[in-house]
């Protein structure tokens, strides 16, 4: 029996992962209605979808969308069909602001250090160094962890932390928050 009535339903912002899909796993449990918005990799969606099963196996309904959440375009698309879905009985009844976002740049230049674990083991397996790095950059890209070590060293000299990453991070996890109530 669900604790809420069928016209219930919980936006998550963020919900793919954390305190988001808990969250979602909760209110799932309790019979309402989930609405998540999430932006993941296409690699990390392997591990993704088989909890949004989870959450469909309680019997709930749920739609989710894979975008950016602090797109003021992506926003409007969603709550549009949001607004579509829901139809003139439907509400919101939870929102929950999620969303993690952090900067992976680097606030100053590190010290380059030699990786050498790339070309030992393609010593040690026979294999061209290049091969076993385009091989590990390869998975890497599709979302495989733990590869870091093999993989093409980050070049970060150009790429450091500004005041726009800032904003950024302050925008997707606090003010953004605003737009969407």
């Amino acid at each position: 029996m669900s604790d809420f009535p069928d016209d219930s339903w919980a936006l998550i912002l963020g919900g793919s992962s954390g305190f988001g899909l808990a969250t979602a796993q909760k209110l799932g449990e309790t019979g309402m209605n989930l609405l998540i918005v999430h932006r993941d990799r296409r690699g990390a969606m392997k591990k993704i979808e088989p909890e949004f099963e989870k959450l469909r196996g309680l019997g709930v309904k749920l739609t989710t969308w894979n975008t950016d959440a602090i797109s003021a375009e992506s926003r409007d698309r969603v709550l549009g069909e949001i607004g579509e879905q829901l139809g003139d009985t439907g509400r919101i009844r939870v929102l929950l602001h999620s969303i993690a976002f952090g900067n992976l740049k680097l606030i100053a230049p590190e010290k380059t250090v030699a990786r050498t674990a790339g070309p030992s083991l393609a010593k040690k397996l026979g294999v061209p160094p290049e091969a076993l790095v385009a091989a590990a950059d390869e998975l890497f890209a599709e979302g495989e962890d733990g590869l870091h070590p093999l993989t093409t060293a980050p070049h970060y000299a150009d790429r450091l932390l500004d005041e726009d990453d800032f904003g950024r991070t302050i925008l997707s996890m606090g003010t953004s928050l605003l737009g969407w109530t």
